[in-house]
């Protein structure tokens, strides 16, 4: 497991790095899943969950992820740098 959630995305990262280096521009943008479960009405915090839960919810496709990636991919994004976005539709609310 350690193998694929970190030393696969360092692998990939450190190969991209050199292209990115010589032409002085580039984007790295990993993905991850999310321990919805620690979020959403688990342990102690049932009740504020299923408050929380109260927000109308809906399954994510694809597109709604990818566009977060075309955002953080754009030129105009240039200034953002080691941001998390969560694009959960709801499904974890704080």
């Amino acid at each position: 497991m350690f193998a694929i959630n970190v030393t696969g995305p360092f692998l990939c990262t450190q190969r991209a790095l050199r292209p990115m280096v010589a032409a002085r521009y580039g984007r790295i943008i990993n993905f991850s899943t999310q321990l919805v479960r620690a979020s959403v009405g688990t342990g102690g915090v049932a009740a504020y969950a299923a408050t929380k839960g109260a927000i109308v919810r809906h399954l994510g496709q694809v597109e709604d992820v990818a566009y977060c990636a075309v955002f953080l991919a754009a030129e105009q994004a240039h200034y953002l740098t080691g941001q998390v976005l969560q694009p959960n539709g709801g499904w974890v609310t704080a």
